[in-house]
């Protein structure tokens, strides 16, 4: 098969080894698992393969959308680093999420009022 064929399937993989990269900085690979969310419900952490697969659909995006040079090293290398940062933007995104929960949850047991977010 020709190099081009492979080419979706090698950025989905280098977006993988991204999530992966990205999920490594954090310490250790955390198993997926269900936790309990600050705001008493429960909910999934998805761990390492949460970030690997949101790495992937990243890096995908951002070749799909032709938004990186398409020659084959070039390409995987910003594949590689868009899974990177794919998964820190959610990682991010969620760590907010959850210490937003965590303050409302400590300001409505004090009685007090926490102003809403600014986007």
């Amino acid at each position: 098969m020709h190099l081009d064929t492979w080419t979706p399937v090698l950025v989905i993989v280098a977006g993988f080894l991204g999530g992966v990269g990205n999920a490594l900085l954090g310490g250790v690979l955390r198993r997926p698992r269900k936790v309990k969310l600050p705001d008493g419900t429960s909910g999934y952490d998805l761990g390492w393969v949460g970030n690997a697969i949101i790495g992937s659909l990243a890096a995908f995006a951002f070749w799909a959308l032709g938004l990186s040079n398409p020659e084959p090293p070039a390409v995987y290398a910003t594949a590689l680093i868009s899974g990177l940062g794919g998964a820190r933007m959610l990682n991010d995104f969620l760590d907010k999420r959850n210490l937003r929960g965590t303050v409302n949850g400590l300001a409505a047991e004090l009685g007090a009022t926490v102003p809403p977010a600014h986007a």
